[in-house]
Formats: C-alpha cells, sequence, structure tokens
C-alpha cells in the first residue's frame, strides 16, 4: 500500500513539474514563430545582402553651394529641384513625377534591432545578447551579422533560445532591409557605411534608386535619391565624396 502512495505521489509530481514545463514550450513556440523558408519577402531581403561590393570613398573640396539638413551637407548638384518637404531630421526636394532626393539623419541598424523588442514578449535580453556576443557596434556589423546568421524555421523541438533568435532576425530582416533594392555597396574611407542601389525598368522608362547611409561619431545620415535622370553610380559616389557632417 505504501509502496503505490509513493508511485502516485511520485506521478503527481511528475505530473506537476512536466505540465508546466509543457506549457511553458507551447507559449514560446506559439509567442516566437520565426518566418525563416516560408517567407518570400524574406528570402528576397537576403539576395540584397548576397549581392555585395566595396567602394573606398575619400573627401573632395567642393566649390560650389550645398544643401543643408542638421549637421549634413550635400553639394547642390540639384538646382532643378523644389523643396517640397521639411522636418527636424530630413529634408525633401523634388521635381514632380521624376526625380525625389532626400537626406537627413535617421536611427542606426543596431537600434532599428533593438525595435523588434517591441513585437515580443521578455526579448530585449536575447537582443541585447546578440548585439555584445557578436559585438555589433555599427550598420555594417549587423548587415554582415544578419547575412551570416543561419536563420530556420522554428518547431516545437527547436531550442528556446534558438526560437528566440530566430523569431528576432527574421523579423528584423522583414522589417528593415530593403528588398525594393538589388544591390548594397558598402563604402570605406573618410566615411563608413553602405549604399543600395537599383536600377528599374517599367513603361515609363528607367527609374534609378540609390539610398546611402553614412555613420560619423555614432550618428547616421542618409541620402535618398530616386530619378528618371541618367545619374551613375559614379556620380553617386561623387557626390558622397563631397558631403560635409560637421
Amino acid at each position: 500500500m505504501k509502496k503505490k502512495r509513493k508511485i502516485f505521489k511520485g506521478l503527481i509530481v511528475c505530473f506537476l513539474i512536466i505540465v508546466p514545463i509543457i506549457s511553458y514550450r507551447f507559449w514560446i513556440y506559439n509567442s516566437y514563430q520565426s518566418h525563416c523558408d516560408d517567407n518570400e519577402i524574406l528570402e528576397q531581403n537576403l539576395k540584397v545582402l548576397g549581392n555585395t561590393t566595396t567602394v573606398t570613398i575619400n573627401k573632395k573640396e567642393y566649390n560650389g553651394d550645398y544643401l543643408k539638413q542638421g549637421n549634413l551637407k550635400i553639394p547642390n548638384q540639384f538646382k532643378d529641384y523644389f523643396l517640397s518637404n521639411e522636418s527636424l531630421t530630413e529634408v525633401t526636394y523634388t521635381i514632380p513625377k521624376k526625380s525625389l532626393l532626400s537626406f537627413g539623419s535617421l536611427l542606426s541598424e543596431v537600434d532599428n534591432l533593438k525595435s523588434i523588442s517591441n513585437l515580443c514578449v521578455n526579448c530585449e535580453k536575447d537582443i541585447d545578447r546578440i548585439i555584445k556576443e557578436n559585438n555589433l557596434k555599427t550598420d555594417v556589423d549587423v548587415l554582415n551579422y544578419i547575412k551570416d546568421y543561419k536563420c530556420t524555421k522554428n518547431t516545437f523541438f527547436t531550442g528556446i533560445r534558438k526560437m528566440k533568435e530566430n523569431f528576432i532576425i527574421s523579423n528584423y530582416i522583414e522589417l528593415h532591409i530593403m528588398s525594393s533594392y538589388s544591390k548594397l555597396v558598402y563604402i570605406t574611407g573618410d566615411y563608413n557605411g553602405y549604399m543600395y542601389s537599383s536600377v528599374q525598368n517599367n513603361d515609363n522608362g528607367q527609374l534609378l534608386k540609390y539610398y546611402v547611409v553614412l555613420e560619423n561619431n555614432g550618428k547616421n545620415y542618409y541620402i535618398n535619391l530616386v530619378t528618371r535622370d541618367n545619374y551613375s553610380e559614379q556620380q553617386m559616389y561623387d557626390l558622397i565624396s563631397y558631403v560635409v557632417i560637421e
């Protein structure tokens, strides 16, 4: 009889231990579903990171007028554009139905990675761990880490740490990697940063798109140019060489 009671008590103890563990794992699994391996947007975004080159750009003197927003100054090679919008962080110039130029300051990719904590419960420490363990200090650090990360679809048996990482990274890729561009160029030299670019052809002709991010003293600045004019990558590199960040 005593033996049966011990067995019964043992079963109850096992039940009280196992059920909460399984329940917690179910909660984690349902809360941290990753988009890896089953998301076309994710796949397209990763293709952008897989098509990279590096260019060295050094500063040059510009003998002309500048356009300015905050601490960022770019050469005024866009005299046909008119001011269409201005805020505390950016300014926009346009030629209607033809071109758009905007520039200003923006959050770093490290901050964007941290913002994924808004999508999950109690994952701030996991994001901080990812940043610390992989020494992610700059945008380029983050982009290289994302490119090399082995993102997999979560299953019920995936380890909890890996499950959270897959959730964090897949959401970051989907939200913050620019899939509308086809190429990524890392910029080294007097400024460090990168440039997304693409050439799109449609019924209205050719559309050129450049999105430049420059890092300086812990702050990020961007230049966004979308135009139907013939504006080459080399012209964009020349523009960057004339940039002044005060």
